[in-house]
């Protein structure tokens, strides 16, 4: 057992989602399947249940995540403990995510700077958006992706992305027809949102749109991750509305741009500019 098997099943425990995972480790999902095969056969047993729509957790799997997590934190220590008299290399970059709502352009960005730095080992910490700013100020983060303005002033920051607000309504749903909706067309619908403790600028920036238009959209649904937003709209339980790319292609919903339209800013927020931190924002396209 090894520390890339241990971060591949956190990463795919934490998305519950091949593409994602992939996107977020930047290596292929056949790499991740590999992967994870040869870690389950030295456990013994299935850590997750794979079907052709789905992907969970199995009880081993749920039985073997928290020690999972606590032998990679304690990796990470002994690594930064053993790099401290070291000066000059770049051996681990931190990288801290929001919960759930990792878009292609943090995949993209990681896999120039492993083209550039191979030997760098990358790691990665989920965490809710307002304890970002808290990890970077104690150390226990190099850089952050966040939305924009959501870590206190104070800190350097590089626009990442911006990514189009979408509707996410269940397939057989009939605006799903529609070729693009706006918010009144909710007026009547159940909604699924971001709930405000994970994604707060996504479920503030809702209420106030509605709140113009002279309604109360009827919130039915508050999820922790944009995975579990789109996981109970295939459920056929509301429509979404979240941050997500037109490309992201999820069973038994479809994606439908936001009118009038709006799009969300993720931006690169670090504190100490170390190599390892300049090097990346340097390859910012």
């Amino acid at each position: 057992m090894n520390l890339n098997q241990i971060q591949t099943f956190l990463v795919l425990a934490d998305t519950l989602h091949f593409g994602r995972a992939a996107q977020q480790l930047g290596v292929s999902q056949p790499a991740i399947s590999r992967v994870l095969s040869a870690l389950e056969r030295q456990v013994g047993r299935e850590l997750f249940d794979r079907t052709s729509r789905s992907i969970r957790l199995t009880p081993a799997g749920q039985g073997f995540l928290q020690p999972a997590r606590m032998m990679f934190q304690s990796a990470d220590e002994a690594f930064r403990a053993a790099r401290s008299g070291v000066a000059g290399g770049i051996d681990t970059l931190r990288v801290g995510l929001m919960i759930g709502s990792v878009q292609p352009a943090v995949g993209q960005l990681i896999r120039r700077f492993k083209d550039k730095h191979p030997e760098t080992r990358i790691v990665f910490h989920h965490s809710e958006e307002s304890t970002l700013g808290k990890q970077l100020a104690n150390g226990e983060i190099d850089v952050a992706v966040a939305w924009e303005a959501s870590i206190p002033t104070g800190l350097f920051r590089k626009q990442l992305a911006k990514v189009p607000m979408s509707f996410v309504v269940p397939a057989d749903h009939k605006l799903a027809r529609k070729k693009s909706i706006s918010l009144l067309d909710l007026r009547n619908e159940q909604i699924i949102l971001p709930a405000r403790e994970s994604l707060p600028i996504i479920y503030e920036t809702f209420y106030k749109m509605t709140k113009a238009l002279g309604f109360e959209p009827k919130v039915s649904i508050d999820v922790l991750t944009i995975d579990a937003l789109l996981a109970v709209v295939s459920a056929g339980l509301g429509i979404g509305n979240a941050p997500i790319v037109p490309e992201l292609k999820y069973p038994g919903v479809v994606l439908r741009p936001n009118q009038p339209e709006y799009f969300v800013t993720y931006e690169l927020v670090w504190l100490d500019d170390n190599v390892a931190v300049r090097d990346l924002v340097s390859l910012i396209e």
